[in-house]
């Protein structure tokens, strides 16, 4: 790709909109772009999104729309929407790129969405600038309610394109797509935005493989870009009226954890979520993964009867314990499948609708 000309690179960086024989191009930061998620705007004028689900929108009159991004990774997807549609799956290719969304669409005003579908662990995408053949128009704005979740790759939606008896693809981060997440599917059932906070592989003390010197929920979620602590979060930017956290599954994955460190880490956990949100609704939601099984240490019990003691220290009637259903992922995959987030959304939509309805007028 051709460099930009430096004239123009300064423009941006400013925040100014630039027209260049007839394509008007505005930096990563404008304000003619809305962002739904944790985001950090760096000093190129870009917009850097790390965690899953992020929604970046655009509104524009005219005929063509694109985005010039810049990623490290090789596996970076997007689900982009136009006008409404079907979501078309788009890969943002490694380096610095400009990226065609729509073209040849007929003269007037339209509306673009872009949702970043990959996990924290596949990498950051830095939206530089976005470029129109027309103007760019003012952003609807977001939805009042709001939605967090925290979580491992199941919030993720690591496996959420999956169907039964569908092709199961190889390559793992086509297998995610965040918006087809159970999360993601309840902030559109309930107008709401939503932050996703997740990192695969990742709990509240370890990872996957009883690794503890990571940095599980309780580090992350202190962060705007995953695995950067250098750049902390501003819990003020985005206080949720909900709060689902879905973790557990990994830190039993190596064996059942002692339950004075494990309840010990994910109350002081809570009590965070709680400093940040004084005024939301906490559910915390069973693993999808866990079960017992008769001969082996009884996981989805333990992680249970752990939750029940942490309820219990915090003495808090706005924070309760949500089961879910146990899901069998196919062999290809150990997650649960798109249906299984269907399901797990239809099950949680009352319950989290009820939670929104109630929330107080301020909020």
């Amino acid at each position: 790709m051709k460099s930009l000309p430096l004239a123009l690179v300064l423009l941006l960086s400013l925040g100014w909109v630039a027209t260049v024989r007839g394509v008007q191009t505005i930096p990563g930061h404008s304000p003619y772009l809305s962002y739904e998620g944790r985001t950090l705007a760096d000093s190129d004028g870009g917009v850097e999104q790390g965690y899953p689900g992020i929604v970046t929108r655009v509104i524009f009159r005219g005929t063509a729309l694109a985005l010039r991004t810049r990623t490290d990774s090789g596996e970076l997807y997007l689900d982009v929407s136009v006008d409404g549609g079907t979501p078309r799956l788009i890969q943002a290719p490694r380096g610095d790129h400009r990226l065609p969304l729509a073209a040849g669409l007929a003269q007037g005003i339209h509306r673009v969405d872009i949702t970043k579908r990959v996990d924290a662990n596949v990498g950051v995408l830095d939206v530089m600038s976005a470029s129109t053949d027309g103007t760019f128009l003012a952003p609807a704005p977001l939805p009042s309610r709001r939605l967090l979740f925290l979580g491992d790759s199941f919030v993720c939606g690591q496996s959420a394109t999956v169907e039964d008896k569908g092709p199961i693809d190889a390559t793992k981060a086509l297998r995610e797509d965040a918006r087809l997440s159970f999360a993601r599917i309840l902030a559109r059932r309930l107008d709401a935005q939503c932050h996703i906070i997740a990192y695969p592989g990742r709990g509240v003390i370890a990872d996957w493989q009883g690794n503890r010197s990571v940095r599980c929920a309780p580090d992350y979620y202190e962060d705007t870009l995953p695995d950067d602590d250098a750049h902390r979060w501003n819990p003020a930017a985005y206080v949720p009226d909900v709060i689902g956290v879905c973790l557990g599954t990994n830190d039993f994955d190596g064996g059942i954890p002692g339950e004075v460190g494990y309840v010990k880490a994910y109350t002081e956990f809570v009590r965070v979520l709680r400093r940040d949100a004084p005024n939301a609704k906490i559910f915390l939601l069973t693993s999808p993964s866990l079960v017992d099984v008769p001969g082996r240490p009884p996981a989805k019990s333990v992680l249970r009867a752990y939750l029940e003691e942490v309820v219990r220290r915090l003495g808090d009637p706005r924070i309760r314990i949500v089961e879910i259903p146990h899901f069998t992922g196919r062999r290809g995959t150990l997650h649960p499948d798109g249906a299984a987030h269907r399901q797990v959304a239809d099950e949680l939509e009352p319950l989290f609708r009820r939670a929104l309805e109630s929330r107080p007028a301020s909020s």
